[in-house]
C-alpha cells in the first residue's frame, strides 16, 4: 500500500514497501516535474524527525521566525499562555481608531492558529479567546497575544512523538472531553476535547457551545458529542489506512452526561435536548465508543 498526501504543490509519499514507493515516485516523475527531496524532513513550516519506529513533529522553526517578526526575540518566558480567570472584553474603539492602533494583532492570531492545527494544542483555548476580537481589539488583546508569543519562547521544544517501538498488540485511539459550564458573558460553555493515538494527540479542540445550557451535565453532553463527530472521521479513516478500531474509549468526568448517552428515553430534565446531540446515543448503540 502507499499513501500520497498532497497540499498545493507539496506532495508527502509513504507506504509499507520500499520498492513500491519507488515505482509510484517514478511514475509521477514521468507525468510531472517533480523534485524528490528524500527523507521528509520538513513540510508546511513543520520539522518531522523520523527515527526507526518514532516519528516526532515540531515547529520550533516556526515559533523562531514568529518571535523575530513580532520583536519578541528578547522578551521573558511565562509558564502559561494566558492569566487564569482573566476575561477579554470587546474594544470600545471604533473602527477607525482600531485601524489608526496600527497592531498586526489579525495577523499574529492567525499564525497562532496554525500552530494549533498542527502541533501546539496547548495554547488553543488562549488563541480561541484572542480569536474572539478580530473585528474590534485595543492594546490589552495585543498584550495577550503577546503573552502567548512569550509562553511559546519558554516552551518552544515541545513537540508531538508518535513512540511504536513498545507498542504491543493493536494501535487504539483513546479520546477525552469535557466542558466549562456557563463560561462567557453570554453564559454559554465552553467545549474541549483531546484525540489521542499512541499516546499523540491528533486532535484537540476548544470552542463555544452554540447554545445555553441548562446544566453541567447539557454542557458536558454536547462536548461529547462534539468529540464523538471527530471520532468518526478518525475511525474511517484509520480504517482506510488498515488499522481498523473496535470500540473506542472516551473519557468523560460527568456522570450524568455518561447516563443521557447511555439512556434512549426522554424525561423531564432532559427532553428539550435537541435530537442532533442525541447522536452520541446512536454511536454507543453500535459499540462505536
Amino acid at each position: 500500500m502507499v499513501l500520497l498526501t498532497v497540499y498545493v504543490d507539496d506532495i508527502t509519499i509513504t507506504g509499507n514497501n520500499n520498492d513500491d514507493i519507488e515505482k509510484a515516485c517514478d511514475e509521477l516523475k514521468k507525468r510531472f516535474e517533480m523534485t524528490d527531496l528524500g527523507q521528509l524532513k520538513s513540510i508546511l513550516g513543520i520539522q518531522v524527525d523520523v527515527k526507526g519506529h518514532v516519528v516526532t513533529m515540531s515547529q520550533q522553526g516556526y515559533v523562531e521566525v514568529l518571535l523575530d517578526k513580532f520583536n519578541m526575540v528578547d522578551s521573558n518566558p511565562v509558564s502559561t499562555p494566558e492569566v487564569i480567570g482573566q476575561v477579554l472584553k470587546p474594544s470600545k474603539l471604533n473602527p477607525s481608531q482600531v485601524k489608526a492602533l496600527y497592531l498586526p494583532y489579525r495577523e499574529l492570531v492567525g499564525s497562532l492558529q496554525y500552530l494549533v492545527t498542527c502541533t501546539r494544542p496547548d495554547i488553543a483555548n488562549a488563541v480561541r479567546n484572542l480569536s474572539k476580537h478580530l473585528s474590534c481589539y485595543d492594546e490589552s488583546h495585543w498584550k495577550q497575544a503577546k503573552r502567548v508569543l512569550r509562553y511559546l519562547k519558554g516552551t518552544i521544544s515541545l513537540c508531538l512523538k508518535i513512540d511504536c517501538s513498545g507498542q504491543v498488540g493493536a494501535f487504539q485511539v483513546e479520546a477525552f472531553c469535557d466542558a466549562d459550564c456557563a463560561n462567557s458573558e453570554a453564559r454559554r460553555s465552553i467545549s474541549g476535547f483531546l484525540v489521542m493515538f499512541v499516546g499523540c494527540c491528533l486532535s484537540a479542540r476548544s470552542r463555544k457551545q452554540s447554545m445555553v445550557t441548562l446544566s453541567t451535565a447539557e454542557a458536558e453532553y454536547i462536548a461529547l458529542c462534539d468529540l464523538v463527530k471527530e471520532l468518526l472521521w478518525y475511525i474511517e479513516l484509520l480504517e482506510e489506512l488498515g488499522c481498523p478500531q473496535g470500540s473506542i474509549a472516551v473519557h468523560c468526568d460527568n456522570q450524568s452526561a455518561i447516563a443521557i448517552a447511555k439512556n434512549p428515553g426522554h424525561h423531564e430534565r432532559t427532553k428539550h435536548i435537541s435530537t442532533k446531540y442525541h447522536f452520541v446515543r446512536d454511536q454507543v448503540d453500535k459499540g462505536r465508543i
